[in-house]
């Protein structure tokens, strides 16, 4: 199931409730900060697909990226479940034409 594309958030003029009360640069800096925590759980999850070569180096690289972009923007790391994690890299998965395996 699940259908619709995801519309591309406007980053520059929503910035997320996240950093709410921040200057652009401390949020700059708190985002930098959930793409560290991030990044390592979204590759951890997208790494059995590279290893077992369902997906290339570049699927790899672009749906990691996305994921982790979006994780970033729209949760607090010390919230995040892997639930959260796995929704993220389906979502960045998708376009590319490809799927988390169950």
């Amino acid at each position: 199931g699940g259908g619709g594309g995801g519309g591309t958030l406007d980053s520059t003029s929503a910035r997320p409730a996240l950093d709410a009360g921040l200057t652009s640069e401390q949020a700059r800096v708190a985002r930098k900060l959930r793409v560290k925590v991030t990044a390592p759980a979204v590759k951890e999850m997208l790494k059995p697909m590279y290893a077992t070569r369902h997906i290339s180096k570049d699927v790899f690289k672009a749906a990691a990226e996305a994921a982790t972009a979006e994780l970033a923007d729209s949760i607090d790391p010390g919230e995040m479940t892997e639930e959260d994690v796995h929704a993220a890299v389906q979502r960045a998965l998708a376009p590319l034409g490809f799927q988390l395996p169950d």
